[in-house]
């Protein structure tokens, strides 16, 4: 049965699942369990250095869809850019989307991000917030502290009016309920190419839009050296990585709207079905904006904890 990473990772830490090899949605996870597994069995769970090290295996930024009509707005108002802060203002306002340019109609902003206890790209999501607030390029475990900073987090988290546990399910509503359901939503690019043709001719033009800074889901390919691994796992195990690092393999990440990790490879090809070049004109691009880095481990459960405590009832 499949796990999401954020599941698999507290499954992991407590041996109710004992793989060889795991390969989370980003490294914020990887860190998150690293810590995690040090802190109960003063150990490292995955290799520091060397040719076991986890190593990204696909990579997709974090991006915001929107409504064309809608996004303008929100560009309008914020001096041609989406930001965090934009949405937040619109979030908060009384008046809804009048109040950042927008039309009465469409009443209040709305916007849709996964649970970050639940997904990666919720937590993802969660993290830009803060450092946009903040205007740091990391965060520490004390930056989750400031009371203002909880603010500006919570302002934005008033307009989500459900949070799911998965990026796919309210992609896949955003596009069948259209901005009734949610105005904007923040998603992995490689799930806005995967829906972006699906929302032709139902509510008009959906697109992609960068944040100013984004962050990298790289999929880590990372051998376990847990107590119940073999070393014939292992030696089967590194073969299966080499396997889905070697060229091949990654050049079919670009049929899945993925960006190969193996900087070899090409991502604008002359395939006439190459996303990056059929979805130029949905929003996507090559080139991203500046990626924020990967925050340590105690950071991204305290993230979680911080979230937790805000959204309690």
């Amino acid at each position: 049965m499949g796990k999401g990473s954020i599941e698999s990772a507290g499954a992991i830490l407590d041996e109710q699942l004992k793989p060889t090899v795991w390969s989370p949605a980003d490294s914020m996870v990887l860190k998150m369990l690293g810590s995690d597994w040090q802190t109960k069995h003063h150990a490292d769970v995955f290799a520091a250095s060397g040719d076991d090290m986890p190593q990204p295996l696909l990579l997709t930024p974090l991006v915001f869809v929107a409504w064309e009509d809608r996004a303008r707005a929100l560009q309008k108002s914020a001096h041609g850019t989406i930001s965090w802060k934009g949405i937040r203002q619109g979030l908060t306002a009384a008046k809804g989307w009048p109040a950042v340019g927008g039309e009465g109609r469409w009443g209040f902003v709305k916007l849709g991000h996964t649970d970050p206890t639940k997904s990666n790209s919720g937590l993802q999501a969660l993290y830009l917030m803060l450092l946009e607030t903040t205007g740091k390029s990391r965060l520490a475990v004390e930056d989750l502290l400031n009371p203002k900073n909880q603010e500006f987090v919570r302002g934005i988290e008033k307009g989500v009016t459900k949070f799911e546990s998965s990026t796919g399910v309210f992609m896949t509503d955003m596009v069948r309920f259209g901005p009734s359901k949610y105005d904007i939503a923040v998603v992995y690019e490689s799930s806005a190419i995967s829906e972006l043709g699906n929302a032709e001719g139902r509510w008009g033009k959906l697109k992609v839009y960068y944040p100013p800074t984004t962050i990298w889901s790289d999929h880590p390919m990372a051998l376990l050296k847990a107590p119940w691994v073999t070393e014939a796992q292992s030696a089967a195990a590194r073969e299966y990585i080499a396997f889905l690092h070697a060229k091949p393999a990654q050049q079919r990440a670009l049929d899945f709207g993925f960006r190969p990790a193996d900087t070899s490879v090409k991502i604008v090809t002359a395939d006439a079905q190459n996303p990056f070049t059929r979805l130029a004109g949905d929003g996507i691009t090559v080139d991203v904006p500046s990626a924020a880095e990967t925050p340590d481990g105690p950071v991204v459960r305290n993230l979680m904890m911080m979230w937790t405590r805000l959204m309690q009832p």
